[in-house]
C-alpha cells in the first residue's frame, strides 16, 4: 500500500476541498443534513493516516510534542474539575474534538517523515490549491457582480463578502494567504513574473469581505515596501509620515468608514472599537480572563484547562493557552520553529511571521486539519523548488 501513498495523499486532500462545497451547498438548501461531510472525510484521512503511522513506525523526535500536549490536555481537564464520564463524552463537539483537531497536524507531520514521499507530491497539492482558488476567484468574481447568496461568505445577510464554494470562511482566507505567499515568494526569491496571477488572487481575496486578509495585505505591502524595495530607506521615511497623518486624522477617518457601512456603524456603537476591530473576541477574551480569575488554580496556568467550545477567544496563541496553559504555548512555539521556519531564509520566515500575526488576531489556524496541512506543506515546499505548472 506504500506505493500508493502518493496518490492517496492527493486524492484525498482533494476530497477536503469537494467536501468543503457539499457542506456549503447543504448548509444552504439541505437544512444542514450533510454539512459534517468534511468531518468524515478527514476522519477517514486520519484513520489512513493512523494505518501508516503504524505500520511505518519511526522514532521521531516530532513525536514528543503530541505526547505532551496531551499529558497537558489530560492534567489540565482533571485540575479544573472535569468528571472522568464528561471527559469522554467530548468526542464530537467536546474538548477532546477539539485536542483530536490540535493533534491531527502531528500525525500527518509523523507520517510524512515515516514514509517515502515522491518529490513531487507536495508541489502538486500546491499546484491543486492553486488551480481551485484560480477557479473560486472567478466564482467570487461572479457572486460579486451579480449578488450569488450561493458565493457569499455570510449568505443570506447584508454583511459584504463573496468565498465562492468554500463553507468556512475563516478558513479560505488562510489558504488564500498560503497561494499570496507562493506567489509572492516565487516572484521575489526566483524571479518568476506571475504578477497578473498574483493581482487576480489580490484582488479575489479582498472580496472574501475579512478583516483578516486585509491585515494580511497590509503587514505584506509594509514588508516589501520596508524590506524588500530597492528604495526602502526612502520609503521608511514615507510610512513613518504615513502613519502620523493616518493617527492625527483617525477619526476622521473611522467616520468615513461608518458612513459607507451601516453594518459596521452598528457593531461599533454596540461593541465599541476594539470589539468592532476583533470581531467581538476582545470582549471573548475579556470573559476568558474573568472566568480563569475565578476557577484556575497554579496547575491550570502551567497546563491550560477550559471548556473550549464556551471560553474560546480565537487569538490564536491565547487559545493554546487556555487549553495547554504556558507549557504548552512554549512547545507550540518550539514546533513551529523546528518544523515551519527554515534557517537563515529571511524572507520565508517573514512570510510566515505574517501569517502567524494574522492568526494571533483572528484564529481558526492551529484547529483547522486543512489549514495546518496546507501551511505544513506550503512552508515545506517554498525555498525548495519553484512549483510545477
Amino acid at each position: 500500500m506504500n506505493k500508493h501513498i502518493d496518490k492517496i495523499f492527493i486524492i484525498w486532500i482533494t476530497l477536503f476541498f469537494i467536501g468543503d462545497l457539499l457542506s456549503k451547498v447543504s448548509n444552504l438548501y439541505l437544512d444542514g443534513n450533510f454539512y459534517r461531510i468534511n468531518g468524515f472525510l478527514k476522519l477517514g484521512f486520519e484513520l489512513v493516516l493512523l494505518y501508516y503511522f503504524v505500520t511505518n513506525f519511526r522514532r521521531k523526535k516530532i513525536l514528543l510534542y503530541p505526547i505532551s500536549f496531551l499529558l497537558l490536555f489530560v492534567i489540565g481537564q482533571f485540575s479544573f474539575g472535569n468528571s472522568l464520564a464528561s471527559f469522554f463524552t467530548g468526542w464530537s463537539s467536546g474538548n477532546i474534538y477539539f485536542l483530536n483537531r490540535f493533534l491531527y497536524i502531528f500525525l500527518f507531520i509523523v507520517v510524512v517523515q515515516s514514509i517515502e514521499l515522491k518529490k513531487d507530491t507536495f508541489p502538486k497539492i500546491l499546484n491543486i490549491l492553486e488551480k481551485i482558488l484560480i477557479i473560486n476567484g472567478f466564482l467570487i468574481l461572479l457572486g460579486f457582480f451579480f449578488d450569488l447568496n450561493i458565493f457569499k461568505t455570510y449568505p443570506s445577510t447584508i454583511r459584504f463578502g463573496y468565498n465562492g464554494l468554500f463553507a468556512k470562511n475563516g478558513e479560505v482566507s488562510y489558504y488564500y494567504m498560503f497561494l499570496i505567499s507562493i506567489l509572492y515568494y516565487n516572484i521575489i526569491e526566483k524571479g518568476n513574473r506571475d504578477f497578473v496571477k498574483l493581482a487576480f488572487v489580490i484582488i479575489t481575496s479582498l472580496l472574501l469581505g475579512k478583516k483578516v486578509m486585509l491585515l494580511y495585505l497590509a503587514i505584506l505591502f509594509l514588508f516589501h515596501f520596508l524590506w524588500i524595495n530597492k528604495h526602502k530607506n526612502r520609503n521608511r521615511l514615507i510610512a513613518s509620515f504615513f502613519f502620523i497623518v493616518v493617527f492625527y486624522f483617525r477619526n476622521n477617518i473611522l467616520n468615513i468608514i461608518f458612513n459607507y457601512s451601516s453594518f459596521w456603524d452598528n457593531i461599533f456603537k454596540k461593541n465599541g472599537l476594539l470589539g468592532m476591530i476583533t470581531s467581538t473576541r476582545s470582549m471573548l477574551f475579556e470573559r476568558a480572563i474573568e472566568h480563569i480569575g475565578n476557577e484556575w488554580n497554579f496547575i491550570n496556568y502551567l497546563c491550560g484547562g477550559i471548556q473550549y467550545s464556551k471560553y474560546k477567544v480565537e487569538f490564536e496563541f491565547i487559545d493554546v493557552f487556555l487549553f495547554f496553559g504556558v507549557i504548552g504555548v512554549i512547545l507550540y512555539i518550539l514546533f513551529l520553529i523546528n518544523y515551519f521556519f527554515e534557517k537563515d531564509n529571511r524572507n520565508k520566515n517573514s512570510l510566515l511571521v505574517i501569517i502567524l500575526i494574522c492568526s494571533f488576531f483572528s484564529g481558526s489556524l492551529f484547529l483547522s486539519v486543512g489549514c495546518m496541512i496546507f501551511l505544513y506543506i506550503t512552508f515545506k515546499e517554498l525555498g525548495i523548488k519553484k512549483l510545477d505548472k
